[in-house]
């Protein structure tokens, strides 16, 4: 038999079952996964309100936003049994943003390093 209630996703427990920690793993992945997700939706609504920045910093935000949202929710290991990322998925998500924060910290250079769309080439080092 089924414990009442239990379509809420345990919101309702019976007494005699232990109560998860509002603190745990868990719970704090949610709300991180929460907050990253209305906070994705937040700058796009900014966007649209204020209009967008330089090109490579919209896009930048859009991938930063992006990626670290899929690589914690469907990494690695994350939810294969219910359960929050493990350490794994982390580091992988910290790795993979980082090209991205790169392009957001370096956008002046990035755009400014090829001044007449010509950028000079050459075989030795000067």
């Amino acid at each position: 038999m089924t414990a009442p209630f239990s379509f809420l996703g345990g919101f309702f427990m019976n007494t005699t079952t232990a109560r998860p920690s509002l603190f745990g793993h868990a719970n704090l992945f949610r709300f991180a996964i929460t907050i990253i997700a209305l906070a994705m939706g937040l700058y796009h609504v900014g966007v649209i309100v204020f209009g967008s920045a330089e090109a490579l910093t919209f896009r930048g935000m859009h991938v930063l936003f992006a990626m670290t949202l899929s690589l914690l929710l469907y990494g690695t290991y994350a939810g294969k049994d219910g359960s929050p990322p493990k350490l794994v998925d982390y580091l992988i998500a910290a790795v993979g943003i980082l090209p991205v924060l790169f392009i957001i910290w370096n956008q002046r250079y990035i755009e400014e390093r090829i001044p007449f769309g010509i950028d000079p080439m050459t075989t030795t080092r000067s």
